[in-house]
């Protein structure tokens, strides 16, 4: 389907008629960009919600792991100071 044809589709036939080819693609090429607008925005923000939830995650595997060393690191001064 060619731009014109889109444009005529969005605006109607009776008013397509008076109107360029130029206008037409400008009519379509408008409503096209404000349809794809939000939708680029939501992919991008999807996109950015997911490496967040990613980069959380790591995080969150990274202090489980320092918390356990620091555990075991206090048990065993724990258990050296009652040996002595």
């Amino acid at each position: 389907m060619c731009v014109p044809a889109i444009g005529a589709a969005i605006v109607g036939a009776k008013a397509a008629a008076g109107m360029s080819a130029g206008a037409l693609a400008l009519v379509s090429a408008t409503t096209v960009a404000g349809i794809a607008s939000p939708l680029v925005s939501y992919a991008g923000q999807r996109k950015q919600a997911k490496a967040q939830a990613q980069y959380q995650k790591q995080a969150q595997a990274a202090e489980r792991q320092r918390f356990q060393q620091e555990q075991t690191s206090m048990r065993m001064r724990k258990h050296k100071s009652k040996k002595q």
